[in-house]
């Protein structure tokens, strides 16, 4: 799990907590250089949570003028997390109920003062990719996208993918199915922009290969938080 945000002066005027750090990507394998994996297993992995942003709660007259820290942003990948530049391929595995990190929620405040951003939930609740990414006859069920963080302003929007994110690199998936994958919920509280996650089973943002795909039972949430 990351660090919470430092808190704010509470003597001093128009101070804002610090935002929390973003958590760890890679529940199991974060690949930053090659490496092929086969005939594996990644079941129960999760990326790590964000912090929770810094508390602002004095009591003197210039509370008022105090906000706090956003929380951070869960970590990518709840089973693999594949780097910018690194090259990974994937063969002959099993992915299932891996998770995206729980966004951090913001921090605590107090009086007429302003809130602050949940963080977002992790994307890729089994695989989490911005390089180059090879996928062949594997299996990616019931993985899940990780939870926005609560919050009153905006952010805590929820993890996309929740089979895989794909927003960098390029991509090839041959023979390869996607099965009751959901993609993560938004956090709880006001924040009137929060969403859930894009994607059930895959949210791709670049250019490649798809053959022979198969998916079943994939579930977007809906715009609400649970």
């Amino acid at each position: 799990r990351a660090g919470s945000g430092e808190n704010c002066d509470n003597g001093a005027f128009g101070h804002t907590g610090h935002d929390g750090g973003s958590g760890g990507d890679g529940g199991a394998i974060r690949n930053a250089g090659t490496a092929t994996i086969r005939n594996s297993r990644f079941t129960g992995n999760d990326g790590g949570q964000g912090g929770t942003g810094g508390n602002c709660t004095g009591t003197d007259i210039f509370s008022v003028n105090r906000s706090v820290g956003s929380g951070g942003a869960g970590g990518r990948g709840g089973a693999i997390r594949n780097d910018s530049g690194a090259t990974l391929l994937i063969q002959h595995c099993f992915f299932a109920q891996n998770e995206g990190g729980l966004g951090g929620s913001m921090g605590t405040v107090a009086g007429n003062n302003s809130g602050a951003n949940g963080g977002v939930g992790g994307a890729g609740g089994a695989i989490s990719s911005d390089g180059t990414l090879t996928i062949e006859d594997t299996s990616i069920e019931a993985n899940r996208g990780g939870k926005g963080g609560p919050a009153t302003v905006g952010g805590s929007h929820g993890g996309n993918g929740g089979g895989m994110s794909i927003t960098g690199g390029t991509m090839t998936i041959r023979r390869t199915g996607l099965t009751s994958n959901v993609s993560g919920n938004r956090g709880s509280g006001t924040a009137p922009n929060a969403r859930a996650g894009q994607g059930a089973g895959m949210h791709t943002a670049v250019s490649g290969t798809i053959e022979n795909l198969t998916a079943f039972e994939e579930e977007v949430r809906r715009g609400l938080a649970r």
